[in-house]
């Protein structure tokens, strides 16, 4: 009698491991395989559920995405834009049209200022995107509801929490999967690649939440854009660096010709280094 007691016993902790098992989320880092921004989205699934962040640049990735998430026949349980830059929301109309259950979320005000990205970015933007812009989305979502209570999301039970700050946009945000120990960092972080700064001059703030990813000790950073697929939590760590070297050639020399210089001189491997240029214009508009 007390073995079979042991046996059940231990079949019972058998179930309970599995089931710890399966309430693992898992982290995807889906890269875009066009141009001319290659942005990083992630897809976070349960054993039942999914949730996706960043939909995409344009209709055409989107639809890779959105074939991808079917195949994994779960249910899209929302979705979360971690900035409403056009490269990172473009997608939307389209996951939308296939997952009309799915509930779509981002930081605040960002159905207005998507508006704005679309009117003033899509053009340009629409330049580098094989297509042009009819490959980009001509109406702009409307349907961005803001982050529940807590600013936390869940799949299968398992929780998903949002982090508030600033990134290469003002308004931006990332996404901490506490169970898988992933970042999913859309603009917050750019790995081994110069990053955007543009749309705002709070380094500080920028500084600020990349220290908060830091303190969380990630195994793995989904950056938003990236030179290679699911890096390791030192890029967290090296894009704070980053910033803060990127601070102090501004405040020696705030032009796009000497920023770029000394950025371009501590980071030789670093691709993108035509983002200083564009920075300073958009910057002086």
């Amino acid at each position: 009698m007390n073995r079979l007691k042991s046996l059940f016993m231990l079949g019972l902790g058998l179930t309970f491991m599995a089931s710890t098992a399966l309430a693992q989320l898992t982290v995807t880092d889906w890269a875009a395989s066009t141009g001319p921004l290659f942005p990083h989205s992630g897809i976070i699934e349960g054993e039942s559920e999914m949730g996706l962040v960043d939909t995409q640049q344009s209709k055409s990735e989107a639809l890779r995405l959105v074939a991808d998430l079917l195949e994994k026949g779960k249910e899209l349980k929302w979705v979360y834009v971690t900035h409403p830059h056009l490269d990172h929301f473009a997608g939307s109309n389209i996951v939308r049209q296939f997952f009309p259950n799915a509930r779509f979320y981002g930081p605040p005000n960002a159905n207005q200022e998507m508006a704005y990205q679309v009117r003033t970015r899509r053009l340009p933007l629409g330049q580098g995107t094989p297509g042009g812009a009819n490959n980009l989305p001509e109406t702009a979502p409307d349907y961005f509801e803001t982050v529940p209570p807590n600013n936390q999301l869940s799949l299968n039970g398992e929780p998903v929490e949002i982090l508030f700050g600033k990134g290469d946009h003002p308004d931006s945000s990332v996404v901490w999967v506490p169970s898988a120990k992933t970042v999913v960092a859309g603009d917050v972080i750019f790995n081994r690649i110069h990053a955007f700064f543009g749309d705002h001059s709070d380094i500080d703030g920028w500084i600020r939440l990349v220290t908060r990813i830091t303190e969380l000790n990630p195994k793995t950073v989904i950056a938003g854009h990236s030179a290679t697929l699911n890096p390791s939590g030192e890029s967290a760590t090296l894009q704070l660096q980053w910033l803060k070297d990127l601070k102090s050639a501004m405040a020696q020399n705030d032009t796009a010709s000497f920023v770029k210089a000394e950025m371009v001189k501590k980071y030789p491997d670093y691709g993108n280094d035509f983002i200083f240029e564009f920075s300073y214009m958009v910057r002086k508009k």
